[in-house]
Order: C-alpha cells, then sequence, then structure tokens
C-alpha cells in the first residue's frame, strides 16, 4: 500500500514538472516572438526572414 502510494506520487511529481517546464519554454518562445528585437534565442534566421524583418 505504502509503494504503490509513494509510485503513484513520484509519477504525479514528474507529470506535473514535465507539464510546468513546458509551459515555462512555451512562454519563454512566446515572450520571445512578440518582444523579439531579431536576436531571437529560440527562433532561427529562416524564421525572421520569413517575418520580413
Amino acid at each position: 500500500m505504502v509503494l504503490e502510494f509513494f509510485w503513484f506520487a513520484f509519477g504525479l511529481v514528474v507529470t506535473v514538472s514535465i507539464i510546468a517546464i513546458g509551459a515555462y519554454i512555451g512562454t519563454l518562445r512566446a515572450l520571445d516572438t512578440f518582444y523579439g528585437d531579431g536576436s531571437s534565442m529560440f527562433l532561427s534566421e529562416e524564421f525572421h526572414g520569413r517575418q520580413g524583418r
């Protein structure tokens, strides 16, 4: 019983951590795209070329 609870809690922590990391990276990409000045950490030069920069 205790072991099952441990594995459930561990799986929950891992799942929430992965979702949080994905949301953090997604937010950084969105802010970088919105406020980007051409020197993007995430977007390639090809993307900026298509945007007319």
